[in-house]
């Protein structure tokens, strides 16, 4: 058993190409004069390496290195060649590894790995071990005595050891051509018993005696113990009946090995009422009777001949129970409610502007397939916060404090999950984003707010404050535009001037908690100084506390920072 790689060519008269992978190795996804292809050994400069397969006891697993990969479902045991591309399947998008994350993801069989940087696609196909059996069925040697009591037995043919299973042929049972008398040790006047292990022919271990004269009628069966009766079978109306009679068991000598046949067994077929056909008394009174039990007192235990009598009608419903039956499939479970208001809020069509989407901490990207359909109809993929947006897609089960999630928050923009756009492209429309609302249960507890209560409504904590950044803060944000819209947003003015000698109770002042010279110096001059967690959070909660001491810098750091330079001095 083991993993292999197949590279369709371009036209269909062209064989396919196959590279196994045995378990322990690893193989390179390239591309080389603008095609798709695979390599074992993977040489700079030569080629590019697009993807990277390692096969481990788990199975394939797939990372794509430089660019992003495509990866085709198969859907359960795919004949090759499969299509490389379904309009029906929307593959998997597999992204490379950057400084924070890597993704990898297991290959199944049929799996089709492509790539929009090259040509053609590699399907991932799992090789079964065949085995080659043989079956004695078609040829059976007849048992010979010999002189000393040894009877020859014919010997199945095997095939090479060395010879490697992954190049033999499944042949289960095909016909043995020669066989090969083996001598078997017996007692002798002991008669040879051919035990056949295909089902062409019976089956039998052990010597059947013929039944008696008393024996030969048919009786019901019981599951206490199996034993016979010398009274007459009862018939039943709806029961299953297996009929074993004297003549399916030949006699046997000691000239001729016994031959046996399997019992008749003849089931009666099931007689179905509906609820509204009466039954008679015959069936009511048959059906009552769970297990007849017949035996005589001169039957024993190690009696081998049974007759098998098994009731196989309906069991009769009681009226009360039919009429709770009704009412349950009338009326729905509250699952049922459930899941029928789910599926109708997703299949509802989606109602107002084009969507213009901006993704943040989202797995789609702005060349994957969702956003393909985005822009087919018409919408719009937003890269930055500088642009207007009116859907925000995020993941689901977390949240960061980003720019654009701040801005979405404080503007009131709707914010949905990833799977919005995805089942949207699978419906062929825009659907209804009531069903999408993310959800945070980890970050509401941490952060102290409440995402339900705030999505969809403008939070402006800031209406009527002026918010200063000190130097030492400033500088830490890669992009102060971004922090400074997201102020604008919530309804702050921001300011980077130098504060004035006169206090203004509308001034929020935003420094670092060490190693802030400028915070250092306004703390000393009677001002309150605040982390900078103190905005993202107060926009998350829709309130600005500004008396809590939990965002507010003491005047302990500066303190103590003054004692350590006069120690140095």
């Amino acid at each position: 058993m083991s993993w292999a790689l197949v590279l369709p060519k371009g036209d269909a008269s062209s064989e396919s190409t196959t590279f196994r992978v045995p378990e322990g190795c690893i193989g390179y996804i390239v591309q080389t004069v603008g095609r798709l292809g695979f390599v074992h050994e993977f040489r700079r400069g030569v080629c590019t390496e697009l993807g990277r397969i390692t096969i481990t006891p788990s199975g394939a697993k797939l990372e794509a290195i430089d660019h992003v990969l495509n990866v085709l479902p198969a859907g359960g045991h795919a004949k090759l060649p499969s299509a490389a591309q379904d309009p029906r399947v929307t593959p998997y998008e597999l992204k490379p590894r950057g400084e924070e994350r890597s993704e990898v993801i297991f290959l199944r069989h049929g799996d089709t790995v492509s790539s929009l940087q090259a040509n053609g696609s590699i399907v991932c196909t799992w090789i079964e071990s065949k085995v080659q059996v043989n079956s004695s069925a078609a040829d059976v040697t007849k048992a010979v005595e010999t002189t000393d009591g040894v009877a020859e037995t014919p010997e199945e043919e095997t095939e090479d050891k060395d010879k490697d299973l992954d190049d033999t042929v499944l042949a289960v049972g095909a016909t043995q051509s020669k066989s090969q008398p083996q001598a078997t040790p017996q007692l002798s006047h002991q008669r040879s018993i051919i035990v056949q292990e295909t089902p062409t022919a019976a089956r039998t271990n052990t010597e059947i005696d013929q039944p008696t004269t008393d024996q030969a009628e048919v009786q019901p069966y019981s599951t206490a113990r199996t034993r016979h009766s010398q009274n007459v079978m009862q018939e039943y109306d709806g029961l299953a009946l297996a009929e074993l009679t004297a003549d399916d068991v030949e006699d046997t000598s000691e000239d001729t090995p016994p031959k046996t046949r399997h019992p008749k067994v003849l089931v009666a077929r099931k007689r179905a009422h509906t609820l509204d056909e009466p039954m008679s008394d015959t069936e009511a009174t048959s059906r009552s009777k769970k297990r007849v039990k017949l035996a005589d007192d001169n039957d024993t235990q190690d009696s081998c001949l049974s007759t098998v009598a098994v009731d196989t009608s309906p069991v009769a419903v009681p009226a009360k129970g039919r009429k709770r039956e009704v009412e349950e499939s009338e009326t729905p479970s509250r699952s049922q409610r459930s899941q029928r208001s789910n599926s109708a809020a997703t299949s509802e069509v989606y109602q107002g502007e084009l969507p213009r989407v901006a993704t943040s901490n989202s797995a789609i990207t702005d060349k994957g397939q969702a956003a393909k359909f985005l822009k087919k109809q018409g919408g719009s993929f937003i890269d930055s916060v500088k642009e207007p947006f009116n859907i925000l897609c995020v993941r689901d089960g977390d949240l960061h404090k980003t720019p654009k999630v701040l801005l979405a928050i404080a503007t009131g923009t709707p914010i949905v999950t990833d799977k919005w756009l995805s089942d949207s492209a699978k419906a062929g429309h825009f659907l209804s984003i009531e069903a999408y609302r993310p959800s945070a249960p980890k970050r509401e507890k941490d952060w102290g707010f409440v995402l339900k209560d705030i999505l969809g409504q403008a939070q402006t904590p800031f209406d009527g404050y002026t918010v200063h950044f000190t130097t030492s803060l400033h500088s830490t944000y890669k992009l102060f535009t971004e922090i400074e819209q997201v102020c604008k947003a919530a309804g702050a003015r921001v300011t980077k001037k130098k504060m004035n000698k006169s206090k203004s109770e509308n001034m929020v002042i935003l420094a670092m908690e060490e190693s802030d010279k400028e915070a250092e110096k306004l703390i000393q001059d009677g001002y309150i100084c605040y982390t900078r967690d103190l905005l993202p959070t107060s926009i998350l909660r829709g309130a600005l506390d500004l008396d809590s001491d939990e965002f507010k810098i003491t005047g302990r750091a500066t303190k103590d920072a003054k004692k350590t330079r006069g120690k140095e001095s």
